[in-house]
């Protein structure tokens, strides 16, 4: 009997004993030093940034900071005023140099004949205007050589009038096909046949394509070299397809092209945009480069911007989620979270539509401490 009188004052003494769990203050959240729209009724964690969240009383104004000056030097505020700028997009896209073909031209053989030598056998070397591109060895060519010496020989049998009307039909007839004053000279010089036709660059150029090779046999007019002009080139880029929006319009575009390690920059012009490419890649973009130096086949980078006038604008940095912290212009210490909306941006800037107007005071750096309960 005793001892189960005992037990029973235990019992009741553990029962009216203070508890052990501790409830959880009402007055108080949780939230996120660095976003703090993140809030909670319990400790946690931020789901964005994985800091522990930090306890608030409600009775608090979380959209509202007061600092002291000691606290501004210790942040390293740093404040910016929201205005107009002049704002511009870019899109920036790899490229590659191809010829112009509006420079294209084509080295044809001037006469039926074969391929006895190529004097430039691989793409994308440059030749001089007059420099030989390859011996032709062409039977019309030796009859109408042996014909010419053989008048010249003779020309003496003959009358002026005569004389005068040959020599210039067969001195004409020989450099149709390709023979210089220089040539002629040497051809009677000799006073016999030059085995081979050398047919030579028309200009100074880019060899494009080499479509024949020793030994082939030719017909007049053949094409057997392809050359690209030295002064201008093309460009080609690709962009995406939910770029249409952005190059709707190239006439308000500019186009700058980079060396691929951005050594160098040089102005382009876009000469038209193909959004139904065959290559599966996008929207094909051709442009035009003056760059004499350019080598085919380089890679560059294109950066296509676009101005869209006047526009106010805010610093990138100066954006905390959708809200900017903005100075109390009557109380340079105290500020305030403000939502706004935003638009277009680029690398540096971003686009306010709603929410601020032209001369509010924002802070750029330093605003990811105002969410810690110290301030």
């Amino acid at each position: 009997m005793k001892k189960l009188f005992f037990t029973l004052f235990f019992v009741f003494l553990w029962a009216c004993g203070p508890q052990t769990e501790n409830p959880q203050s009402a007055d108080i959240i949780y939230v996120c030093p660095m976003h703090a729209q993140v809030q909670s009724q319990k400790m946690g964690i931020c789901p964005i940034c994985k800091m522990d969240l930090v306890p608030k009383h409600l009775g608090e104004n979380l959209d509202v900071v007061s600092l002291m000056p000691e606290q501004m030097d210790l942040l390293d505020l740093q404040t910016d005023t929201a205005r107009e700028i002049h704002f511009s997009r870019d899109l920036v896209l790899a490229g590659k140099i191809l010829y112009d073909p509006d420079l294209s031209l084509a080295v044809v053989a001037k006469a039926a004949g074969r391929i006895e030598q190529l004097k430039v056998k691989t793409p994308y070397q440059k030749v001089k205007k007059g420099e030989p591109l390859l011996l032709l060895y062409s039977e019309d060519v030796l009859v109408l050589q042996q014909d010419y010496l053989q008048f010249m020989q003779n020309q003496y049998l003959h009358s002026n009038m005569y004389r005068s009307v040959r020599f210039q039909a067969l001195e004409r007839n020989l450099m149709l096909y390709g023979f210089s004053a220089q040539d002629l000279k040497k051809l009677i010089s000799r006073a016999e046949p030059l085995p081979y036709l050398s047919i030579k660059s028309p200009q100074d150029a880019t060899v494009l394509e080499i479509l024949k090779k020793e030994g082939d046999y030719v017909q007049e007019g053949e094409k057997i070299f392809s050359l690209g002009g030295l002064d201008t080139f093309w460009v080609q880029a690709f962009a995406y397809n939910l770029d249409q929006n952005f190059l709707q319009s190239i006439k308000d575009l500019t186009a700058t092209i980079y060396a691929s390690d951005y050594s160098a920059h040089y102005p382009a012009e876009i000469l038209y945009k193909n959004p139904n490419s065959n290559s599966g890649a996008g929207i094909e973009l051709i442009l035009r480069l003056s760059l004499p130096q350019a080598r085919l086949g380089e890679q560059v980078y294109v950066r296509i911007a676009k101005n869209e006038g006047k526009q106010l604008a805010i610093a990138k940095t100066a954006l905390n989620g959708t809200s900017v912290w903005v100075q109390n212009p009557d109380n340079p210490l105290e500020f305030a979270r403000r939502t706004i909306q935003t638009g277009a941006e680029n690398d540096t800037h971003v686009v306010v539509i709603d929410g601020l107007s032209p001369g509010d005071i924002i802070v750029t750096k330093g605003s990811w401490a105002f969410g810690n309960s110290p301030f």
